[in-house]
């Protein structure tokens, strides 16, 4: 633990910016990994309960538990209001497709901008501690101690921000891509299970 310390003395100013970078990024990584659960790549179950017109397990469903049946809850919704118009099922699934990509999006905006600007933060902490050794060698023998530690504090800036800065960007990067894939697939299914149910609909003129 006095390593640790030390070493984050040694690294200057922007060692703490750092780390508080560090800590809401670990934050929204855990919250969108917990989050990852709830939104499935398809719901294949309810989808063919819902495509034969039985409504039931959607009809008492909790969104906020299960926000990825959104879409099929919408579908279902139309479908008992005896809804013929292909377009309405597709705006209320647009809709609700929406709503999971803001929900998806929060806290990957901080993830981008910590992923960014670490690196910057630690180039800044690099040119403190590099300044640091040059006022230091004008002093001579003498300032060999604030030499040492001017280049350690440059070091370990750098180490530091580029450690912040890689998981960062890649959970960025995973979850994008993690539930942009997802997303489709919802809405793929949630099409398919709007088309099958307006020909049923339209079989029982």
């Amino acid at each position: 633990m006095n390593d640790l310390i030390t070493l984050i003395n040694h690294g200057g100013g922007a060692i703490y910016i750092l780390l508080l970078f560090s800590i809401v990024s670990l934050a929204i990584i855990i919250e969108k990994s917990l989050f990852t659960r709830k939104v499935p790549k398809s719901n294949p179950e309810a989808a063919e309960s819902l495509s034969s017109g039985d409504t039931g397990p959607l009809d008492d469903l909790d969104i906020d538990k299960h926000p990825a049946m959104a879409p099929l809850a919408a579908v279902s919704r139309l479908y008992k209001s005896g809804c013929k118009d292909a377009d309405f099922y597709m705006r209320a699934i647009e809709r609700e497709i929406g709503g999971l990509e803001e929900l998806s999006g929060r806290g990957l905006g901080w993830l981008a901008t910590i992923g960014n600007t670490a690196p910057f933060v630690g180039l800044f902490g690099t040119v403190v501690g590099i300044l640091i050794s040059f006022q230091a060698l004008s002093t001579g023998a003498e300032g060999l101690a604030a030499v040492n530690q001017g280049i350690a504090s440059a070091l370990i800036a750098t180490a530091v921000g580029l450690g912040v800065a890689i998981p960062t960007v890649m959970a960025y990067n995973l979850f994008a891509r993690h539930f942009q894939s997802r997303l489709h697939m919802l809405e793929l299914e949630a099409h398919e299970v709007a088309d099958q149910l307006l020909m049923k609909v339209n079989e029982e003129k």
